[in-house]
């Protein structure tokens, strides 16, 4: 008999079965960023502080504890997988054509999803939703830990136990060590293949098998040498390659209150990325799939090498650390990388390793924020100038922004966002600029001064089809909507959405039979807003004789200086006031998509 992965807690009058909270990084990729403006989610019920208050004094950090082999129930950390899994001098195994390490546990180790739980940012904004809702804290701490520590939390669900913190942070318990190993190879390995890719399934109510196996997709296993190590029976399962897997955690529907805390009988769709990817030319499950489909595996766990070269290599070694004869190269093999966008936060786990313990070394952070960065300035988004023109002392310009990835971009959580920087230099000096930044990652005016929807309490930047003043910017995000349809940061709080004009994917149809769970907002009577593309028109007025070189951009923030800000109203908070000291100790400068310039005659 298959088990929900979670039982909804009805004691405090939540029947839902989209009730979760969760906030990845994969922050889990993670949520938020630093100071920004937007709305007025300051004065909401429960917002502790004003903007504009100095921060608290730092507070000592939350010691993690390391990793260790411990079980519990169904599930076992990494650390016995590692005996096969990871890579050895005496072995072949797991290594591309050039011989590189592609071990899966090396390789996971240092994503988003290993540490899932050690993420700080998601605890601190996992404190801050606690301090919003209070009659609400307990259920919102176990839920959040439902897809931040699933395995522990499976395990206290089976008994009709809420998980909590306090006992993750203790780290002593075999359920701390399993829930502290965040979603690991025990978890994936063993979702069952029923309901996914339909609701049933959505908000993480995956279902776990009852048996010890270790799902893959490889047919003419041998199987003793994983059953006597681990207790896992490896056994072929073709859904572990699909799309809809990911989707059981990657679409998200979390619980609405009012802003007297009351539940009500809405939910809000705080990430959709399987939604946006179905509705793409990318979806392997349409009934004609297009030329460029691939599933989510096809970018964030390639089968091939760094070198495009098909990966062809044995899965496991001896514990001994020398080749196992008896089993043959596989391919497909997928790098179990799981890249996707967070390089902030894989520096805040490196350079904070003293504190957080992740189990990945310091070389492996590295080799993924490398890899995270090819993929995103490589395969994310492009520009283009097009309709240059300088008359009068009038230079115009459109900017052409192109969507590569297979969903909405930026997609997931609502702290990430990307946006155009346009600058206007002549002889190397700047005269003209929108969207430029200063070091804290915020944007600046021409003056270099944050604009104010960088503040917390601050405006909400429009979606611009004209831009025509250095404080204006086009910036692409999603921004919650309370139950009286005003700007907001709480994501309880969030109803509905005050502002989405994220790029759409390309092959993007409104006629989806899910839009209602990812139709854009604040951008109505754009005609160049369309699948997969949008086209910003510049006009930069009062220069003088030229020529002028134009410089564009398409930056990216996984965690945006607004949404940091917000958070950071509750600074007072252990959890975000540790985080503060992280965020502020790491380079805030975003990820470049895509660059262009040109200079006018």
């Amino acid at each position: 008999m298959q088990r929900k992965h979670m039982k909804w807690m009805g004691a405090i009058g939540l029947g839902l079965g989209a009730a979760v909270l969760a906030v990845l990084a994969f922050s889990a990729e993670g949520c938020g960023d630093e100071d920004g403006g937007g709305g007025v989610a300051s004065n909401n019920t429960g917002q502790p502080g004003q903007p504009g208050q100095p921060p608290a004094p730092p507070q000592a950090p939350i010691v993690l504890t390391p990793t260790m082999d411990f079980s519990d129930g169904h599930f076992r950390t990494h650390v016995v997988c590692a005996n096969c899994h990871t890579n050895s001098s005496g072995a072949t195994a797991m290594r591309d054509s050039a011989g590189r390490d592609i071990a899966p546990v090396n390789l996971w180790r240092a994503t988003m999803m290993a540490n899932s739980f050690r993420d700080p940012y998601f605890r601190a904004v996992l404190a801050a939703e606690k301090e919003h809702h209070p009659n609400h804290a307990a259920f919102i701490e176990d839920k959040c830990l439902t897809c931040h520590a699933p395995q522990a939390a499976y395990e206290a669900h089976q008994s009709a136990g809420m998980q909590t913190l306090a006992e993750l942070y203790g780290g002593a318990t075999p359920r701390a060590q399993i829930g502290i190993d965040g979603v690991s190879c025990t978890l994936c390995h063993q979702m069952e293949a029923t309901g996914l890719g339909t609701p049933a399934t959505y908000t993480a109510n995956f279902l776990i098998s009852p048996n010890k196996v270790a799902y893959g997709r490889h047919s003419n296993l041998f199987t003793n040498p994983m059953v006597g190590s681990s207790g896992y029976t490896p056994t072929q399962a073709n859904h572990t390659a699909q799309s809809k897997m990911c989707a059981s955690c990657h679409t998200l529907h979390t619980p609405v209150l009012d802003l007297q805390n009351n539940l009500t009988t809405s939910t809000f769709p705080e990430q959709a990325p399987y939604y946006e990817w179905r509705n793409s030319v990318y979806s392997t499950e349409a009934a004609s799939p297009a030329a460029q489909a691939q599933d989510c595996r096809g970018c964030h766990m390639p089968s091939l090498s760094q070198d495009n070269v098909q990966i062809n290599t044995r899965i496991a070694r001896r514990p001994a650390g020398d080749d196992f004869p008896p089993i043959s190269p596989r391919q497909p093999f997928s790098r179990h990388s799981m890249i996707g966008a967070n390089t902030i936060m894989l520096s805040i786990l490196r350079d904070n390793a003293n504190d957080l313990n992740p189990s990945a070394a310091t070389a492996e952070f590295n080799h993924l924020i490398d890899r995270t960065r090819h993929q995103l300035e490589n395969e994310t988004g492009s520009v283009t100038i097009q309709n240059l023109t300088f008359n009068g002392g009038t230079l115009e310009l459109d900017v052409l922004v192109v969507n590569q990835a297979g969903h909405k971009l930026p997609t997931s959580y609502l702290s990430r966002r990307a946006w155009l920087r346009v600058v206007v230099k002549q002889g190397g000096t700047v005269v003209w600029r929108s969207g430029d930044y200063d070091s804290a990652g915020r944007i600046v005016d021409g003056n270099g001064q944050p604009i104010t929807s960088e503040l917390a309490g601050g405006p909400i930047q429009p979606h611009r089809q004209i831009v025509n003043a250095q404080d204006q910017v086009q910036i692409y995000e999603a921004v919650a909507a309370d139950v009286n349809n005003q700007p907001n940061f709480s994501l309880l709080f969030a109803a509905s959405y005050h502002k989405d004009n994220r790029l759409l994917p390309q092959g993007w149809s409104p006629s989806h039979p899910d839009m209602a769970h990812m139709q854009p907002k604040g951008v109505a009577g754009d005609s160049d807003y369309v699948g997969g593309s949008d086209t910003v028109h510049y006009q930069v007025a009062g220069l003088g004789a030229g020529p002028y070189t134009v410089e564009v951009e398409l930056l990216y923030q996984t965690i945006s200086a607004r949404e940091a800000s917000e958070l950071f109203l509750h600074d007072h908070l252990r959890e975000v006031n540790v985080f503060r000291q992280y965020f502020q100790n790491a380079s805030r400068s975003p990820e470049t998509l895509a660059t262009t310039s040109v200079t006018t005659p």
